[in-house]
């Protein structure tokens, strides 16, 4: 009767403790809404390519994107949306680069435990390229490509926000402009990215 009792016993704490352990993993790693909004803001080194002279030095960044979560798991998430970014313009010797884009990125996130991730990511699309000189005005669209390294924060009591700070390169092919004497104008930055997730 004894050996029954405990039998039961242990039996009632091992599914108790798996029942908790899957909850745990659950409200740890898993977030019922799959659609988010994101700002971002972006300092660091840009060099643009004019072709007639090259502008570089410091160049911000500000834009957002909108997303979804594509798979969700213990062991990270997988995510994919559509980002728009405005870069700050670079002047040198008369001349002035514009530039903004649209991308179509993946991001793939690996937990270390419930509030940290690092992860990595990739995008493709267009970019906007204006030129301003001394013969006046010029623009383009061009191909552009970004990749993206570094660490994301949960907020174990805002389950649905999240911190997002890493490593964005970015850049576009060469465009040929008739202010650059129809030769190739390109643009790459190297940017500290500093962001917010806030899922809905």
């Amino acid at each position: 009767m004894k050996r029954l009792i405990f039998a039961a016993l242990a039996a009632a704490v091992f599914t108790g403790n798996q029942a908790n352990a899957q909850d745990f993993s659950a409200s740890a790693y898993s977030y019922p809404r799959s659609l988010y909004i994101s700002g971002r803001l972006g300092a660091g080194w840009g060099n643009g390519d004019m072709a007639v002279t090259a502008a570089r030095g410091f160049q911000g960044s500000i834009g957002g994107a909108l997303g979804t979560v594509l798979n969700e798991g213990p062991y990270g998430e997988l995510r994919a949306e559509i980002e728009f970014m405005k870069n700050q313009n670079l002047s040198d010797k008369g001349y002035t680069l514009k530039s903004s884009s649209m991308l179509f990125n993946m991001y793939a996130n690996f937990n270390i435990d419930s509030v940290y991730s690092p992860y990595i990511g990739a995008g493709f699309g267009g970019g906007f390229i204006g030129m301003n000189g001394p013969g006046g005005k010029d623009s383009a669209n061009a191909f552009a490509y970004s990749f993206m390294a570094g660490l994301s924060r949960r907020f174990p009591d805002i389950p649905s926000m999240s911190w997002d700070m890493g490593y964005r390169y970015f850049h576009t092919s060469g465009v040929s402009m008739p202010l650059a004497g129809n030769r190739n104008v390109s643009l790459s930055t190297h940017q500290l990215m500093l962001g917010i997730r806030y899922r809905f």
